[in-house]
């Protein structure tokens, strides 16, 4: 199997690791079909609304799963279709959308970080890149997703 499916599959048992004990009352088997579609973006909006209300149904968390997924197969039809007619993504600011995304996923979380949290959020940041540049010398770059879920680890 190519090592990137290995980090991505490692990413996916973070996040659903990091989901499951609010959903303790579920099924295994209702919580291994949680993990399975799972996606980053999800688990932004789920882990916001989490500090927002302080809990998570599953019917919720499937919902949002199946939207974000039903959004992506879409998504995924429509670049294919017409993808052809955009001879350069970037003079649309297209190359930015994925990035900007995250970047309102990130706000989205910090707007609940404890001012008392902030100093040790931004050493653990620095941390975190300076250990993924230098393993980036080292190994490829998708090591740094191990690398920066272990920074958010170290957090709890």
């Amino acid at each position: 199997m190519p090592l990137y499916f290995h980090s991505c599959a490692a990413r996916n048992f973070l996040l659903s690791a990091a989901l499951v004990p609010h959903f303790t009352k579920d099924s295994f088997l209702h919580n291994i079909e949680i993990g399975i579609f799972m996606t980053d973006e999800s688990f932004g909006v789920a882990t916001t609304k989490l500090k927002q209300t302080g809990s998570l149904t599953a019917n919720w968390i499937y919902a949002l799963n199946l939207t974000a997924y039903i959004c992506w197969n879409l998504s995924c039809i429509l670049g294919a279709v017409c993808g052809k007619w955009i001879a350069d993504p970037g003079t649309w600011g297209l190359d930015f959308a994925l990035p900007a995304m995250f970047l309102g996923l990130l706000f989205l979380q910090l707007e609940h970080v404890p001012a008392s949290k902030w100093m040790l959020y931004a050493i653990l940041s620095i941390c975190v890149i300076i250990a993924t540049v230098g393993l980036s010398l080292l190994f490829p770059a998708y090591v740094a997703v191990i690398v920066a879920s272990l920074g958010v680890v170290l957090d709890k």
